[in-house]
This record gives structure tokens, C-alpha cells and sequence, in this order.
């Protein structure tokens, strides 16, 4: 789902979600639709509700410090960047687990 098709894919990963809202995978896709979208407090529940569901689901508890990290709140997302580096130490998530250190 790159940006400049968000608007084609939103209806389809609404849809699915709506279908299996117990799917964490439409859940998540959905969470970056809207994040995409800047619509990051309706994406935060839907990360939730991923972790929720597939609580080694490391994208997104990335996905969550990366919204949180925009709202501003940085100890949420040291928490959630923490998580992710826990489940999958990528380099990208131990990038953005350094710059919340500085």
C-alpha cells in the first residue's frame, strides 16, 4: 500500500476488516491506512487491537512508535519501539530505537 495508492486500497482494507475485524493482518493494514492518512488516533486502537491479537506481530509495535513518536508522547513509543526490537531486532527499528535516545 504505497502512498499515492491509499485512496484505491482504503475501501478494500476497510472492507476486510470489516469482514474478520479478529484478523490481524486487515487490522494492521487498516492502521496504516489511516496513519497514512494522518488519522493517527483511529490507527493507534487498530494497532491495539493487532498487538492484541498476534502479540509477536513486530510491524506493528513498530507502526505504534512511529504514531506515537509523532504525537509526541516518546515514552510510549520507546516502549513500543522496545517490543518490536524484542520480537525482530531490524536495523530500521534499532535506527528509531537510537533516535529516541538522543
Amino acid at each position: 500500500m504505497q502512498e499515492e495508492e491509499v485512496e484505491l486500497a482504503y475501501p478494500h482494507v476497510k472492507r476486510a476488516y470489516e469482514l474478520d475485524p479478529t484478523m490481524p493482518e486487515a487490522a494492521f493494514l487498516l492502521s496504516v491506512a489511516k496513519a497514512m492518512k494522518g488519522h493517527y488516533d483511529e490507527a493507534l486502537p487498530l494497532l491495539e487491537d493487532t498487538i492484541r491479537l498476534k502479540p509477536d506481530f513486530h510491524e506493528a509495535h513498530y507502526n505504534m512508535a512511529v504514531i506515537y513518536l509523532e504525537l509526541g508522547q516518546y515514552e510510549e513509543a520507546r516502549t513500543a519501539i522496545d517490543r518490536a526490537i524484542e520480537i525482530e531486532p531490524k536495523e530500521s527499528y534499532l535506527e528509531l530505537q537510537n533516535s529516541l535516545i538522543h
